[in-house]
This record gives C-alpha cells, structure tokens and sequence, in this order.
C-alpha cells in the first residue's frame, strides 16, 4: 500500500478549514466519549439549507464516528451544490455503505469536474478489484485532472506498476503525480523513474522527482539528487544540493549558482566522494547495470554481423539470403541488443529485410515503427498511438530510436509526427534530437511548438542554432517556446535575440522573455518580470508570479509580497513562489495547514521583519 494516509486528505482546503470550524466553535460534537445517541443530537443537520453545515455535518460524522453514513447523509450526493455533492463522494469513500462502488460511479458521470475528481479520490478508498479495474480504466481519460487524479489513487492502492507507467503521460500534472508516489516506493526502479523525471519539460515535475528522492534512504536517494545538481534548472539544483546536504554534509560544498564548469567539477568531486563512501553509481548508470558492464558486447554480436554481410552482399544467392533471415529470427532475445551494438560500432544501415522480416516479428516496438511506413494515413495513426503505449510501458532503445528517426522525419501528418515525438519524449539522444530537428520545419504550429518544449527538455548549446529560427515564427506559441528552450540550457552567449521581446506587444510573449532572461541571471529580466507584475491583466500578473518563483531568487520577495494583495489567482502564486525563492513555509498552527489568509498575513508579517 502507499504511504499516505486517507482521513487527512479527504476534506483539504476550504472545505475541512470550514467544518473544522464548526468542530472547534462547538457547532458539533467535541467530546468523542459520548454516547451515539447524543452524538446524533448534536451534529450539525445534513438537510440545513447551508452548503457549509451541510459540509460540516459530512466533516464531523467523519471524525466522531466509525459507522457508514445514514441514508440523510448519502442522499448529499445529489445535493445542489457541487461542492457539498464531491464532501458526501469523498465521505462515502471513508464509511461506505453496500452500495458505495455504485454510488461512486454515479458521481463518476457528474458534469462537476469537482465531483468526478471526488469519486476517483473515493475510489482509492476502496480496496476491491472493481475499483483498480475503474481507476486504471481512467488513466486513459481525456481530461489530464481526471487522470492525474486516478493516478494518485492508484498510487494509495499499492497499484505501483500502474502508476509507474504513468511516467510517460503527456500531461505534466500526471507525471508530477507520478513523481510524488515515487516517494513512497524506494527501490532500484523508482531510482531510474527518478532519474528520468530529471529531465522533464516541466520543472515542477522535476523539482518533485527531486523531494520524493530526498525522503529515501541516502544509499539509494543521493544518487538521484546528485544527478538533480547537474541539472540546467537553478531551482532543482539549489533544492537537490539542500536537500542531500541534510544528509550527507559534503553536498553543502556545491555552489549551485556557480558558472557551469565550476559546477561539473564540483559535482565530479562529490560523486567521487559519494562512490568511495558508498559503494554506488549514479543512478543513470542502472539501466546499463541491467544490461550488464558498460562496453561490454552483447552475446553472438560476431554472428550477426556477419548473417548481416551476408544479406547486404549484392553477390549472395537468394538461398543465402533467406538462410540468413531465418538464422536472425531464431536469435531470440539476443537479437536487439546484437543488431544495436553492430548498428552502433560498424555505422552501417541494416538491410530494409531485417527490419521488415526480422525486427518487425520479434518485437513490438518494431512493429509499430514498419506500421509507420503504411500510405494509409489512419493505420500510421493507430502505429504511432501504440508506439507511445509502449514508450510508456519502456524507454525505446537506441536501435528503435534510430529507425523511428528515419521512418518518422519526412511524416506529412502532424498527428503522427506529433505522436513520435512523444515516443522519445524522454530522449535526448542523438537519433532523438535528429527526429526533433526534422519537426522543427514541419508545417504544423502544434509540431514546431512540441520539436522546441523537446529540445528545452534535453538542453544543448547546439540546439541554439535550430531555435534561433523559431523566435520569428508566425504562431506565438511556438515563439514562446522557442525562448523557454533557449533559456533552458542555463546560458545564452547573446541575450539580445530574447531582450528585444521584451517591448514586445504580447504581453505574454514579453513575459516568457523576461522569465528567461531571470531565469539566466540577466537582469533585464528580473526588472522586466517586476513591471510585467503590476499589469492590468490579472494572468499575466499571475504568470509573473509563478515565474519569479521558478527563478529561485529572493530579490522577488518585496514584489511577490506585494501580489499577495491581488486577486485570488495570483495571492496563490505568489504564496507558492514565495515558499520557492525562500525555501521558507509557513509553520502549522495545532497541528493542521495555514489557511490562505493566515499565509499571507504570515508572509506580510516575515517580510515587514526582515
């Protein structure tokens, strides 16, 4: 099972702050010794007119009893208020009754995307194997909430490979998910997931692989934020290197903030440290662990390599040929690994029969890559969709990335080529990166936007030239994420190309320079994300919020406090991002989370202080 606990989390937010007013003000039963029969008189009413009493009443029942809920208390789920309806779905989920699972999936079909997110919380509640069945149904949703949500439940049924899976989602909020069960689950595998995350598009997702890595055990953990303090974000390499110093006092030594080559032989120093300490290697070694010694050739690559000099050979006779395809089908599962190291160290083409006759009939992946080839547009889509199934389930290799790259880089359909992409999402290889360069001139917006967020999720200095570009595309979004990519690689040998979007008439466009600009230390970009935060448009506000946050930086602080006076939106964003360029969280008061008021007068309160 997960590690989380249930009660705590079925009433977050405004809605458990409320009924535990109620609870505190006497409103409902405060002595737990009573009788039942003086409990009941003293709940609050669950047919009261008020959503909030009728909240509490579900909060209390909760609290001071351990029977399933009275038939007044079920019939909340179809109460007006959705917000009453998703308290009773999440109350079922604690005390259910023998019809829960029904109940439940009822609540699943609410037009109340409140409600359908209660009824998946609901269900990781509830130990059967109707409900995993439903909540891995749901990891194939359309909505990335929905998914995101059953993710998480399934995380709390123990449902790990499930979960695991999840790692390729394209949806950020998902793979956080993924990222925060990882938490739970120390182990070889979820160290390589870890690792993985490390390197995903969106820093959030990182910055989490980087906490769920710092609550193991150091042997298995340090490894994953060692790997963590090389990366291009300041904010994870600053979390990373605080959160291993904890630990293992050496870490305190890196400079996070320090140039690139003074951070590579910092960090060169530690993991030597760390091997000699610990006896272990960086996590992004595991993979090769498996495989066995780095270097090592795979069994009967010798054999291989000359059945596939025989089928190359223009004067070999048909018989010979055919010998040599049947020999190569019959290798088994020392085929790939065989073919990969031969492609690898002789730079040679393999003959168009072995992918077709051979590959194609041992593997799946490689199936799905030969589908692309179809001139049926609709069986290219049902391949690539497949494809990104398995990339899911396992990393491609670098035999299959190669021959995705040169099946997949003259694709005419964006959603295929848009679905290759996400393939080798997680690959910032060689043969990856030549797949995303093709897409970098593809006709499709959607395609240009997907090749750039890529290449910021794999940082080059390379691939300045290939972005360059992009910064006059046509469509905004692509600009946008040309600049995000450009800042991604922590440095920018002529900060001009992204300074002049700063008097941009985008405002959003403006915003995503200046956040880079920070992001890179140029201090352009902190004067411009400081203007852009007393915009009259409120996203942009909150946009510049979260982006101080992501800098890291605590020169925001007067300005983030000062956003604390915004509207809602952006009171939150500037309550998270001051937590980020602090590293400071407001303390619990009796035990339970600060409300957002109290954070912010507590915010207000530390910053008049300082």
């Amino acid at each position: 099972m997960g590690c989380q606990s249930w009660p705590s989390a079925s009433f977050d937010g405004h809605v458990a702050s409320q009924a535990a007013r109620w609870l505190a003000s006497g409103a409902v039963l405060a002595d737990r010794g009573a009788s039942a029969e003086g409990s009941e008189r003293r709940l609050p009413s669950f047919d009261a007119p008020e959503a909030a009493v009728k909240i509490a009443a579900l909060y209390a029942w909760i609290q001071t009893r351990r029977d399933p809920l009275p038939p007044e208390a079920l019939r909340l789920t179809t109460d007006v208020h959705p917000t009453v309806r998703a308290a009773a779905v999440r109350a079922i989920g604690q005390r259910p009754p023998p019809d829960a699972e029904t109940r439940i999936a009822a609540a699943l079909e609410d037009h109340e995307i409140e409600v359908r997110l209660a009824a998946i919380e609901a269900l990781g509640m509830i130990a059967s194997a109707a409900s995993r069945a439903r909540l891995e149904s749901l990891r194939s949703d359309h909505g990335e909430m929905v998914r995101a949500a059953a993710v998480r439940a399934l995380g709390r049924l123990g449902a790990d490979e499930a979960v695991f899976d999840a790692a390729g989602d394209r949806s950020w909020r998902v793979r956080k998910e993924v990222a925060a069960a990882l938490a739970c689950r120390p182990s070889r595998h979820a160290a390589a997931i870890a690792t993985g995350l490390l390197d995903d598009p969106s820093a959030e997702v990182q910055s989490q692989a980087v906490e769920s890595a710092a609550a193991w055990p150091l042997r298995l953990g340090g490894p994953v934020l060692l790997e963590a303090m090389g990366k291009p974000c300041g904010t994870v390499r600053r979390t990373a290197a605080a959160r291993l110093a904890t630990q293992w006092p050496p870490a305190s030594e890196f400079a996070p903030d320090a140039p690139p080559d003074r951070r590579q032989a910092e960090l060169d120093q530690l993991r030597g440290r760390f091997v000699d300490e610990f006896g272990l290697v960086a996590p992004a070694a595991l993979a090769e662990i498996a495989r066995g010694a780095k270097g090592q050739t795979p069994p009967r690559t010798a054999e291989a390599s000359r059945l596939i000099r025989q089928l190359a050979d223009p004067l070999s006779t048909p018989q010979v040929r055919a010998d040599a395809l049947a020999d190569l089908q019959a290798f088994g599962p020392e085929l790939v690994p065989a073919l990969e190291h031969f492609a690898r160290v002789e730079k040679q083409n393999l003959p168009q029969a072995v992918w077709e006759s051979v590959l194609a009939r041992a593997d799946a992946t490689f199936a799905a890559i030969e589908r692309l080839r179809s001139p049926d547009p609709a069986e290219r889509r049902q391949a690539a969709e497949q494809l990104v199934r398995l990339a899911n389930q396992r990393p491609l290799g670098a035999l299959a990335v190669a021959r995705l790259a040169d099946v997949a880089a003259a694709e005419s359909d964006p959603l295929v080529l848009h679905r290759a992409l996400d393939a080798v999402a997680r690959d910032g290889g060689d043969e990856a990166t030549r797949l995303v360069y093709a897409a970098m001139s593809h006709p499709s917006p959607d395609v240009r936007r997907a090749a750039c967020e890529h290449l910021a999720a794999h940082p080059r200095p390379q691939h300045a030239a290939v972005l360059a570009p992009a910064l006059d595309d046509a469509h905004p979004a692509v600009v946008a994420a040309a600049i995000r990519a450009l800042a991604a690689g922590g440095r920018l040998d002529d900060p001009s190309v992204l300074r002049r979007f700063l008097g941009s008439s985008s405002q959003h466009l403006a915003l995503e320079a200046a956040a880079a600009l920070a992001q890179l230390g140029d201090p352009a970009g902190a004067g411009a994300l400081e203007r852009l935060a007393r915009s009259h448009d409120a996203a942009i506000r909150r946009h510049a919020a979260e982006a101080m946050g992501r800098t890291g930086d605590p020169t925001f602080v007067p300005a983030l406090v000062r956003l604390l006076d915004d509207q809602e939106g952006t009171r939150r964003a500037a309550l998270e991002s001051l937590s980020k360029v602090t590293g400071q969280t407001p303390p619990k008061r009796d035990g339970r989370e600060l409300g957002v008021a109290e954070r912010v007068a507590w915010w207000k309160q530390s910053a008049a202080a300082r």
